[in-house]
């Protein structure tokens, strides 16, 4: 978790191995705070669920830093991969497409007509893959207008209205590099397993 200073901080799940990677890379190189070396040293990037990180992004939770003891407010943020965020910025026709731009939003792709084999709804993380169903479903056809929405405002909705019947015929895909990648890092390890109460705590990265 990246502390902010202050009183609370801020961990991040990745929808892109490759973003992931160079987030890792750069903290090791820019974090220079006292013990933060040791931390950043041993870390690793594992496969989350995004279930399980859709619920951390949606709540604020009270955990322990295992490093100082401290406890304080947590916050976590999905990181889109920024072929989507292009995608949306470019696909947006409110006044303010660059909105894609601010941490946690994360679009989702989807056309409505669109369903999979077993009768879901897919929703993508760019428009490349959501394109690439489209054209192996309807290979003569061009694709009707693509919509997108944000993924934490999809379910805070939800939540907020006690709304579940309009999630569970969805089926978000994961970006097929990304997924490749996951079944890769799962085979070449043992399962993580996760502790929501306490986590390592370092600075915010300068330079």
């Amino acid at each position: 978790m990246i502390f902010d200073g202050q009183a609370s901080a801020t961990g991040y799940f990745f929808l892109s191995f490759q973003v992931a990677s160079q987030a890792l890379s750069d903290a090791r190189q820019k974090d220079k705070n006292a013990g933060a070396a040791e931390v950043w040293s041993q870390a690793k990037i594992i496969v989350v669920p995004l279930a399980v990180a859709l619920q951390l992004s949606l709540r604020k939770s009270q955990r322990e830093a295992v490093n100082n003891g401290i406890k304080f407010n947590t916050y976590n943020d999905i990181v889109p991969a920024q072929e989507g965020v292009d995608d949306a910025k470019a696909l947006d026709t409110s006044p303010n497409p660059g909105k894609w731009e601010q941490k946690g939003r994360v679009p989702l792709f989807y056309i409505p007509e669109l369903r999979l084999s077993d009768g879901r709804e897919p929703r993508y993380f760019n428009q490349q893959d959501l394109l690439k169903e489209w054209e192996s479903q309807h290979p003569t056809a061009p694709p009707p207008k693509i919509q997108i929405v944000e993924m934490g405002d999809l379910f805070r909705t939800a939540v907020k209205s006690n709304h579940w019947d309009s999630l569970k015929n969805l089926a978000i895909l994961p970006v097929a590099e990304s997924n490749q990648v996951a079944r890769q890092l799962v085979k070449e390890g043992s399962l993580p397993t996760y502790n929501f109460n306490k986590v390592f705590l370092v600075g915010s990265a300068q330079g």
